[in-house]
């Protein structure tokens, strides 16, 4: 591929919006309040550091609050001055 060729992700007339939230971790909190609800974890992508999280593995999600969670009940809060990125709007 040389990069000239593209593809739409979307074709409907009326596609949503794409909006992010953007936190910084503190070492300690785990939970972090987004603006929307989303109805699934599947529907926003997180990345911590620019590292992409997996859902349900990385982070879960309950109403508008973001909380991580890690492998074998392990919770790990992202570091001290890690830039969280939460973007959604891709699905209702």
């Amino acid at each position: 591929l040389d990069g000239s060729t593209y593809t739409a992700l979307r074709t409907e007339a009326a596609a949503s919006s794409i909006t992010k939230d953007v936190f910084t971790g503190d070492g300690s909190s785990t939970q972090f309040t987004m603006t929307v609800t989303p109805t699934n974890a599947k529907n926003i992508i997180v990345y911590v550091d620019g590292v992409m999280q997996e859902p349900d593995t990385n982070y879960t999600i309950n109403g508008s609050v973001l909380s991580f969670t890690g492998g074998d009940s392990v919770i790990e809060a992202p570091h001290e001055g890690a830039r969280v990125v939460v973007m959604h709007g891709f699905a209702d």
